[in-house]
């Protein structure tokens, strides 16, 4: 692909991306480096935010199997507190901080291209909102 198609794909999943957030209660963090970070429950706590987030996860799964390009879409899921604030005065940016975000991290890059990846901690928080989760085995994260 030409640096302009490529340009043109990752628009379009971001457009997407964002078009699929806007209709959950939880907010976009940022875009770095391809990945796409939103965080429920801040800047306004909300009690079934790691809900919506995972609603959203499974939201944004179905949206991208729909569009023509192969995307290798991981996701990660954790919870737990956070340091949040806004930093930088040239270019201000909301950001998070802590091991919660660390540990999200981590969730995403060890997931199955596809599929949601999930701390047991969040799994547990889920299961009270009816969602069915899966036991994918030990891993070291």
């Amino acid at each position: 692909m030409g640096a302009m198609d490529v340009m043109r794909t990752v628009n379009e999943m971001y457009n997407l991306l964002d078009n699929t957030t806007d209709q959950y209660s939880v907010f976009k963090v940022e875009t770095v480096g391809g990945v796409y970070m939103v965080v429920g429950g801040a800047p306004e706590y909300q009690h079934d935010h790691c809900a919506q987030v995972a609603a959203l996860a499974l939201h944004m799964l179905q949206e991208v199997a729909k569009t023509p390009h192969t995307h290798n879409l991981r996701i990660g899921i954790h919870m737990g507190p956070v340091a949040a604030g806004v930093v930088g005065l040239k270019l201000p940016r909301y950001c998070l901080f802590g091991d919660t975000v660390n540990t999200a991290s981590r969730m995403q890059t060890n997931s199955k291209v596809g599929r949601v990846h999930i701390s047991e901690k969040c799994a547990h928080q889920l299961e009270k909102f009816n969602f069915t989760t899966t036991f994918r085995g030990k891993l070291q994260i």
